[in-house]
């Protein structure tokens, strides 16, 4: 059985059209091939979809199908998300997601509030949604952080009890390789934008309270999340990945994907989780995409265009295309990865 886990092409094709067109590029070359495919995201756009997650009435989160509750920081629907994207980078505020986490936690309904940490429009280390959350935050007028007083202890206890972060990315807040700061030029933000940005997250990373390995999430909502606030957060991609194999036979190949692989998805997004995973459990991955950088290379890896062209006008079609190209190489994988099995 081959499992199709792809996540979006993006501005392209959902989760779902992207694994539609690879099962069916497939079963053009490989007619026998057995497919399944579910959608995949990693704490970013998609997640709610992804993990079968129903808007709660109040439209400020989602529900899950264990009963809990997911927040999601971007691109799903929510009617105060339009506030994430008001105004320059520097101007955009993080408070509206803090209010529908504070709204979601105070319900008391909740076992767990997840909330999902990528593909966010904001880099203002998460400091309008710890005030929000009811967290004293002290910024001088040149923008650098001077302290952060948390809430009564009851209120962060049930914070710490109840959330959990789902990020797209391990990275830090700041630092020279892969971080927050890497985000920015993509977020839209100015020269003027970065300098400012990276006095406030100098600032930030002397009064981290624990610590951050998803920090660089979000703009800085992973480092508010997990830094200041203490809470639980892990892999967005890992935590969908679990629940979409739960309902799958093991696979004899797994398939990922996602538009561009590229040193981004190095920091633990869907394609990189997914090849770890099958590392884990000796089960082999293959991927597609619409374009790979040579310096972001993994196995089997199949890509629409080369470095550099321009992607197609129906992106669909040529994801088929490219699918019915490597069916052979990957019928090849998985005779070999059976044959060892059952030598084994």
């Amino acid at each position: 059985m081959l499992a199709i886990l792809s996540d979006k092409f993006k501005g392209t094709l959902t989760s779902q059209e992207a694994a539609a067109a690879i099962c069916d590029g497939l079963h053009a070359a490989w007619p026998e091939a057995e497919c399944a495919y579910a959608p995949m995201a990693d704490g970013g756009e998609g997640t709610a979809q992804a993990l079968g997650a129903e808007p709660h009435g109040s439209v400020l989160w989602y529900e899950l199908p264990s009963g809990d509750a997911y927040v999601p920081s971007c691109g799903e629907g929510m009617a105060w998300q339009s506030a994430l994207s008001e105004g320059t980078l520097c101007q955009r505020s993080t408070e509206a997601l803090g209010h529908a986490i504070r709204q979601a936690v105070d319900s008391g309904r909740y076992r767990r509030v997840y909330v999902g940490i990528g593909g966010t429009t904001t880099a203002d280390g998460g400091i309008g949604m710890l005030r929000a959350l009811g967290y004293e935050v002290s910024i001088s007028p040149e923008g650098v952080a001077r302290s952060i007083k948390a809430p009564s202890n009851s209120a962060e206890r049930a914070y710490r009890r109840s959330v959990c972060g789902l990020a797209d990315v391990a990275a830090p807040l700041i630092g020279s390789g892969l971080s927050a700061m890497s985000f920015l030029a993509q977020k839209g933000a100015t020269p003027g934008d970065e300098a400012a940005i990276r006095r406030l997250f100098l600032s930030l990373t002397k009064i981290c309270r624990y610590p951050a390995p998803f920090g660089g999430s979000g703009g800085g909502i992973g480092f508010a999340i997990q830094g200041i606030m203490g809470c639980e957060c892990t892999y967005g991609a890992r935590f969908v990945l679990d629940r979409a194999l739960a309902s799958m036979p093991r696979p004899s190949l797994i398939i990922t994907g996602e538009g561009r692989i590229d040193s981004q998805t190095l920091g633990g997004k869907v394609v990189d989780t997914v090849y770890s995973y099958g590392a884990s459990r000796g089960i082999p991955v293959a991927a597609f995409a619409g374009c790979a950088d040579p310096g972001a290379t993994y196995p089997n890896t199949f890509a629409c265009t080369r470095p550099g062209e321009a992607l197609p006008d129906n992106p669909a079609e040529a994801l088929r295309l490219t699918a019915m190209l490597a069916a052979p190489s990957l019928q090849a994988i998985v005779s070999h990865h059976d044959n060892n099995r059952t030598n084994d």
